[in-house]
């Protein structure tokens, strides 16, 4: 939802949706072991790749990571300008900083991972059901108009 939110009708999208009525976590991948064809095709002609990711934590955080530190710098600042807090996870492993990594597999060879904390993504729906993801809060769409304005930005600065 909140992917195909900021993708708009501007921007490519994918996912990678569990729909299992329960035990979902079992379909996880790493993201430097992804290599769904479709998804891989469409990354072929992507000069900006920005991956979202769900994260544990109850604080609402965003984790910013990835190759693309240019990209990285300008959704920083418009998040934290909207009022969204933006970190750097302790964890190598969720910072999508390898080459394989799904974000990194561009054209350019650089992406962004955001990591987005169970708090932050409480604070945008009802609930994080299928159910509950239904109702949205306003800190969903200032998340999003955030994020968008920062990756328009980046379009129009030649990227």
């Amino acid at each position: 939802e909140i992917a195909d939110r900021i993708a708009g009708s501007e921007f490519s999208f994918y996912a990678f949706e569990g729909l299992k009525a329960s035990q979902n976590r079992t379909l996880h991948i790493t993201s430097a072991h992804f290599d769904e064809s479709e998804c891989c095709e469409m990354l072929k002609n992507s000069t900006c790749v920005v991956c979202i990711h769900g994260e544990a934590s109850l604080k609402k955080i965003v984790f910013l990571g990835g190759s693309d530190t240019r990209t990285g710098r300008r959704i920083r600042q418009a998040l934290e300008t909207a009022g969204f807090v933006v970190r750097t996870h302790t964890s190598r492993l969720l910072q999508g900083t390898d080459r394989r990594n799904i974000c990194n597999r561009g054209t350019t060879g650089r992406g962004v991972q955001l990591e987005l904390s169970k708090g932050l993504r409480l604070s945008f729906f009802a609930g994080l059901s299928r159910i509950g993801r239904r109702t949205t809060t306003e800190n969903l769409a200032r998340f999003v108009r955030a994020l968008r304005s920062a990756l328009v930005d980046d379009r129009a600065g030649g990227r």
